[in-house]
């Protein structure tokens, strides 16, 4: 239990720095560790499960081709949108029609949200075919928006300005419940009906990490009332 606020937000951020890795960046020898790294920082993970460092190490190409089969070949039958707007807009009982239709206005959202903390998705470390994305509402964009708010209180608390720490994580809680924590799950769970590998299994962490998460700053904020 760290009860040390500046730690645990450090700590926050690390994580969600390195699920953004996982979903914006081909997978390499350096984001292949990062997500080992990863599973083992997440509490209750202690193993990449079926997918040991060893297999991924001797299958780069094999990985490369998983990660473009599952994030951008639609009719490669293991594609999943991971625009929030497009599962959010879907209906999971209609095998025909899954997923809704990418929405701009979901998409100026997150616009908003980001300009208004001076964040910019595109200053990342990315697959340079995401740089095209006009969608905002992109798994990897929203995961390392958290990661923003996360290194943002952790300045606030380097500075001992306790107030606005508290306002940088106040907008951590308000965006986990308006964005991550209502798709997240969903999508993890597409993902995994169209077979398991190391990107569903990374998905299916990620889901579990953001309620986590949520129900954590959800305690805290109430403690503090």
């Amino acid at each position: 239990m760290i009860n040390d606020p500046a730690i645990e937000v450090r700590q926050r951020a690390n994580v969600y720095e390195l699920f953004t890795c996982c979903f914006l960046q081909e997978p390499n020898i350096e984001n292949l560790k990062a997500m080992e790294n990863l599973l083992f920082q997440v509490e209750g993970t202690s193993s990449m499960g079926d997918f040991s460092m060893k297999e991924m190490m001797a299958t780069p190409e094999t990985l490369k081709q998983t990660y473009y089969d599952r994030f951008f070949v639609p009719f490669s039958g293991k594609y999943v949108p991971p625009i929030e707007s497009a599962i959010r807009g879907g209906d999971p009982t209609n095998p025909k029609q899954p997923f809704g239709p990418l929405d701009v206005g979901a998409s100026l959202r997150l616009k908003s949200w980001y300009e208004a903390v001076g964040f910019n998705p595109y200053d990342l470390t990315m697959y340079e075919p995401l740089r095209g994305l006009q969608f905002m509402d992109h798994i990897g964009f929203e995961l390392a928006f958290m990661a923003y708010l996360c290194y943002a209180e952790d300045a606030s608390w380097k500075l001992k300005d306790e107030e606005k720490a508290g306002q940088w994580r106040k907008l951590q809680l308000q965006f986990l419940s308006e964005h991550l924590s209502k798709w997240c799950d969903r999508y993890a769970k597409e993902l995994g009906q169209r077979g398991s590998d190391l990107y569903s299994e990374v998905a299916h962490i990620c889901a579990q990490w953001i309620a986590s998460d949520f129900l954590n700053l959800e305690v805290g904020r109430k403690d503090i009332q």
